[in-house]
Order: C-alpha cells, then sequence, then structure tokens
C-alpha cells in the first residue's frame, strides 16, 4: 500500500542565489541532498507550482517550493506502534514518545516512524509540513512532543517556538559531578565529517541550554534541562562540550572512562522530555503536561543514589 505526502516550504530571502539542491536539503533535513536530487530529476520538486528538473537552479528567496514523496506503508507493523496519547482535541495531540521510535524517515530507518504512525492515523495531516510534526526528539530520547492536526495550530506552534514561549523542560544524567547551576551559549552545527552528529563551532547556528541541579552523586549529576533554542542533539552537543556527557551517549562520550560502566546499565542516552508548557492555539488558556521518567532512568537513578550511600 502506497501514499503520497507533500512536503511545503518557503526559501528564505537570505537564501538568494543558492542551489535548490541545497536549498530543499536545509527546508527539508529529514532528507539527504542525494535523495533531494533525485526527487528533483524525477519531477517531484515544484517551486512556485512549476516543475524544476535542474538541481543546480538558483534562487532568489521567497519561492514556494513543493516536494512530492511517495511511500510504501507497512499498515500491519504501523498498527502495533499506536500513540500514546496524553491530550488531543480538534487542533493537536501531544504525545509521549517512547524510546527507539524515529521522528522522521532517513537513510536507515524509512518505515515505521513516528511521521508514518500519524499519516496512518491521522491521514488528513499528509498536507501539513512534516505532517504536523512541530518539533522532534532523537530516535532514544523519550517524551513529550507537539503535533499539530491543522495548518493554523501548527503555524501557532512554529511561532511560539521562535519567539521562545513554550517551555521545553527535560530531564538528564550527565557523568561527572557538577558543582552549580549554569547556562551552555555555544553555537552548534553539523559536522562535515561524520554527517549524523553534531558539533559545536563558531560558524554554527545559535544554540542556549540552561541546566539546573536535582541531585549530585560522586561521579554524575541529575539535572534538570531547559531549551532556549531547539538545534538537533543540542542537549547532547551541549553537555558533551563542558565534558559532562548524557550516561549512555555512545554518540558524543569521547572519554573512554564514561564509555563502559557495568553498574549502569541504560541502552540509550540518559535523557527525557519531562515537561511542556504553552498557551492553547484558539482557546489562549495555560496548558502544561508532564511525563514521568521512563523506567530505565528511574532504575538508573535508584542504582546511583543506592551507590552513593555505599
Amino acid at each position: 500500500m502506497y501514499y503520497t505526502k507533500l512536503l511545503i516550504a518557503k526559501v528564505q530571502m537570505n537564501q538568494f542565489g543558492k542551489r535548490l539542491d541545497s536549498i530543499s536539503a536545509i527546508l527539508f533535513p529529514q532528507y539527504s541532498r542525494t535523495k533531494i536530487k533525485k526527487l528533483i530529476i524525477a519531477r517531484k520538486v515544484k517551486v512556485d507550482n512549476s516543475y524544476i528538473v535542474n538541481p543546480k537552479k538558483k534562487l532568489k528567496g521567497g519561492e514556494i517550493i513543493k516536494i512530492q514523496i511517495n511511500k510504501k506503508k507497512n499498515v500491519t507493523q504501523l498498527k502495533k506502534n499506536k500513540l500514546n496519547i496524553l491530550y488531543e482535541d480538534y487542533h493537536f495531540i501531544l504525545i509521549n514518545k517512547p524510546s527507539g521510535l524515529v521522528v522522521h524517515p532517513g537513510c536507515k530507518n524509512n518505515n515505521n516512524t513516528l511521521l508514518d504512525i500519524i499519516l496512518h492515523y491521522y491521514p488528513d495531516t499528509k498536507n501539513l509540513n512534516r505532517s504536523g510534526i512541530v518539533h522532534r526528539l532523537d530516535k532514544n530520547t523519550t517524551g513529550l512532543m507537539i503535533i499539530a492536526k491543522t495548518y493554523q495550530a501548527q503555524n501557532y506552534f512554529y511561532k511560539e517556538l521562535k519567539n521562545k514561549k513554550i517551555i521545553r523542560e527535560y530531564r538528564a544524567i550527565v557523568h561527572g559531578k557538577i558543582i552549580f547551576h549554569g547556562t551552555i551559549s555555544a553555537p552548534i552545527m553539523r559536522d562535515k565529517k561524520f554527517k549524523t552528529l553534531m558539533k559545536v563551532d563558531i560558524k554554527g547556528k545559535p544554540a542556549t541550554t540552561h541546566y539546573q541541579i536535582i541531585k549530585s552523586f560522586s561521579q554524575y549529576t541529575y539535572l534538570k534541562v531547559y531549551l532556549e533554542t531547539g538545534r538537533t542533539h543540542q542537549i547532547r552537543v551541549h553537555m558533551a562540550h563542558i565534558e559532562h556527557p548524557v550516561v549512555g551517549d555512545i554518540k558524543y562520550i569521547k572519554n573512554k572512562v564514561y564509555c563502559y560502566n557495568p553498574l549502569l546499565k541504560i541502552s540509550r542516552q540518559a535523557l527525557h522530555a519531562r515537561k511542556l508548557k504553552f498557551m492553547h492555539p484558539t482557546k489562549r488558556i495555560s496548558m502544561q503536561f508532564k511525563s514521568n521518567l521512563p523506567e530505565d532512568m528511574y532504575l538508573l537513578l535508584k542504582k546511583l543514589i543506592f551507590l552513593n550511600k555505599r
């Protein structure tokens, strides 16, 4: 069974003179530039409602890019992955994402992503950018996510995120004993050598992370973390940057001492999107949602508390 997904985005004025494939890869980061090129050549990409088959075409800014994606849907498997919905109304749903669920399709994860599940249960979202997904979580990060069901709601949440009016609180267990609360302001960009990783670089986009200590242990710290910006892997990159990487984060732990501790068995990064607070898109009432720590992080904390008493 196949379905068609339509991706829509507007070219920014500061992208004047750049190639169609380069701009599209930025506007639709779930697809590689190579994949974008193939779609352009296959007449799956429109610029201002006209098909463009030349990936090198230079754009002026302000154009509307539309990309048509045809995908195979495995309905049998999707039905097993029901969304853990904490709230739903006409405008949006709020879910508690489990570990292991990929948000957007990628080169290694083309089926049974969160986007696929949303399209299965909410087919009308096919006309929304990224099927209504307002913000993303990494594959192995758990917790709260907003998914819009209407254009009005999606545009509203985008603006609220941009204006930093949505409070996003995380829980993280990191290596090392942190003494004081702090803020990390360090620009982040994609690592050109290792494409799936991000890194702190002066050429990157501004990124700010605030953290507060909930409990300190002899070699670890349990943190409350707030995002001011929302760069890819932001918390993981920033904590590694100050040499306090997230426990279990094999991608960003550089110090081999941190790589393996038989007493702390966790198969992913110890990071959880704990709380979201925002105004409802139409009712304009304050809404707040919380998600309890998943079992693996809860057990990890219990183990740290036990070891700390010894």
